[in-house]
């Protein structure tokens, strides 16, 4: 399976290509200053990697970048920082809070393929500060404790948005990204 990775200056990108090509996929990275990319064509799948970005600090600048997404035929997963581009592309508001760096539970509020033999109450990876709501053309497939979107799907693409990060989750993001490379693999 072939994996374009969008690096957007994740401080994990280490862990998230070691979990992607420990699981069989060949990944290209491609960084962030490079968006668009010249043809997706040749890859099964993209991920948008997280970032120590702010899109309160920088979104005009950097939004515009990720408009490809919009129009992508491939199977497409924002993590963190990718997470929040995909739901503002698609016009959800950014919302700034405390600063969180911890594991924390998700509760599946809906079954889909992307969250397949993950328990109904889960344990990911945060780091973040910002937050986003789910668009209108989303379903939320996970949330937080206190009900923010943690794992969005657009209703009709295979587009997904996840605020956790699981290339530090262990097992559970492994699941993540196997499930993903199937969804990639079935389109």
């Amino acid at each position: 399976m072939n994996l374009l990775i969008i690096n957007c200056g994740s401080r994990a990108i280490k862990e998230l290509k070691q979990m992607t090509t420990g699981l069989g996929a060949n990944t290209t990275m491609l960084p962030i200053k490079s968006l668009p990319p010249a043809s997706v064509k040749k890859y099964d799948g993209i991920i948008i990697s997280g970032s120590p970005l702010m899109w309160s600090k920088c979104r005009k600048t950097q939004l515009a970048k990720f408009n490809w997404v919009k129009t992508c035929n491939k199977p497409v997963l924002g993590i963190c920082f990718g997470h929040q581009a995909v739901a503002l592309l698609y016009g959800a508001p950014i919302r700034h809070g405390s600063e969180l760096i911890k594991k924390v539970f998700i509760r599946l509020q809906q079954p889909d393929p992307l969250t397949q033999d993950i328990k109904p109450r889960a344990l990911f990876m945060q780091h973040h500060e910002e937050y986003v709501t789910s668009p209108k053309q989303f379903k939320v497939i996970a949330e937080s404790s206190n009900q923010y979107p943690e794992i969005i799907k657009h209703y009709k693409k295979p587009v997904y948005g996840v605020q956790f990060h699981p290339e530090l989750s262990g097992k559970n993001g492994e699941i993540i990204f196997k499930n993903f490379f199937q969804i990639c693999k079935s389109k």
